[in-house]
């Protein structure tokens, strides 16, 4: 269970990658890690609050907590914004199917924001055909890590990102922990999903989509100040500076360690999907 929710009164919420601990808080030694979490009031509240009610409850394995009904309709292209989830317990793949559409339907630019990025073919392939079709595709990652193999293994994946056209960012200052995308200014998706297997087919996740032009745009204005501030952008050639036959070799393993992770902890399930 990977959610990231605070309900409060069933009328105000935040949702996001943010977890309850110290490390969100600058000190006088450190600074805060990096993350973001979007405040909504509206009818969604009551929905978000059920699902953390069935969980506190363990309600969800009776009544099939996936089953509820979402205000305002997933159908209509016209949302403000909806509860998107992903639950391998109950064959709900929303947040992935959201990212699916966020490809899809780019035009100009997309801008993700990740902290443990290492996508399977499927997102790659995407994430390829969005660039080879001429848009913008912006990936912020983080220098540091609190899980140092996923970092080594982000970074073997460096060189297929470049190859591909993609813009890459490191941000500088301190560990990066957020999980969101914006797609052309007017649609994102926040909250506690990583673009990696272990969020598609073994974590229980929950997002957050916002269509709204003002909004959004808004955000995707913070982040490119982040990306011009906070960041440092990762070129072919400071690449290659910092890589060796020996750093190569380091990084392969390490994506190859994630990998079999990433098979042991979802073979089940995904035998389960099919």
């Amino acid at each position: 269970m990977h959610h990231k929710i605070i309900v409060v009164d069933d009328y105000f919420a935040l949702v996001g990658g943010i977890n309850i601990a110290d490390r969100y808080n600058d000190d006088q030694e450190k600074e805060a890690w990096l993350d973001y979490a979007v405040a909504i009031e509206g009818d969604a509240i009551k929905q978000l609050g059920k699902v953390c009610q069935n969980f506190w409850k363990d309600l969800a394995f009776v009544n099939g907590h996936n089953n509820l009904k979402i205000i305002p309709d997933k159908k209509d292209s016209n949302f403000l914004f909806r509860i998107r989830r992903n639950d391998w317990i109950w064959h709900t793949n929303e947040v992935s199917n959201t990212y699916i559409e966020l490809f899809h339907k780019a035009k100009k630019e997309i801008i993700i924001i990740c902290s443990y990025f290492i996508p399977g073919r499927a997102i790659r392939r995407m994430l390829k055909n969005s660039s080879s079709k001429g848009v913008v595709v912006k990936i912020i990652t983080g220098k540091f890590s609190d899980v140092p193999l996923s970092k080594s293994a982000e970074k073997w994946l460096y060189d297929w990102i470049l190859r591909n056209k993609i813009e890459l960012y490191e941000y500088q200052k301190k560990v990066l922990h957020a999980k969101m995308a914006i797609r052309d200014h007017d649609f994102m998706t926040i909250g506690s999903y990583n673009i990696n297997n272990l969020s598609t087919y073994a974590s229980i996740e929950l997002n957050i989509d916002i269509n709204n032009q003002k909004f959004v745009t808004e955000v995707s204005n913070q982040l490119k100040k982040l990306i011009k501030e906070d960041c440092k952008k990762i070129t072919v050639e400071n690449h290659l500076e910092n890589k060796n036959i020996l750093i190569q070799f380091k990084r392969w393993i390490s994506y190859r360690c994630i990998q079999l992770f990433f098979k042991v902890f979802t073979f089940y399930i995904k035998r389960n999907y099919s």
